[in-house]
């Protein structure tokens, strides 16, 4: 949708930890998905590759934005509430209402997050 649609662009921020559904929700949610997971293949990942494919994720819905897409859904940890703000900045630049979904399902990782790294997290987690 454009700018001069009547529709409500909508960003869905789908936060979770590894397993928890987050992939498969945004599958159902919309066409317009976007996660640093993406095209990154799986297991254990340096820091710096990390914020590589975060930065990643964010330009490509940035230009989703840009384009008009709605819904966009980006679906990544988001361990802290820090680590969505600039989407949330992103979405009020573009006009977009932002709608932050919290899974707290326990599935298998498609992704092959280690268990240790998945302890890690949930120990830092931010509700």
């Amino acid at each position: 949708m454009r700018d001069d649609d009547n529709t409500t662009k909508t960003l869905y921020l789908i936060r979770g930890l590894p397993g928890s559904g987050k992939t498969t929700l945004a599958e159902v949610l919309t066409e317009h998905r976007y996660s640093s997971d993406d095209g990154a293949g799986t297991g254990q990942r340096s820091m710096d590759l990390q914020r590589a494919l975060g930065d990643d994720c964010y330009g490509r819905c940035q230009m989703g934005m840009e384009r008009g897409e709605t819904p966009i859904a980006v679906h990544n940890c988001f361990v802290g509430h820090e680590s969505m703000e600039r989407y949330k900045d992103l979405a009020w630049l573009y006009g977009y209402r932002v709608s932050v979904l919290a899974m707290q399902n326990e599935y298998e990782s498609v992704h092959d997050v280690p268990a240790e790294t998945t302890r890690r997290m949930r120990a830092s987690w931010e509700w």
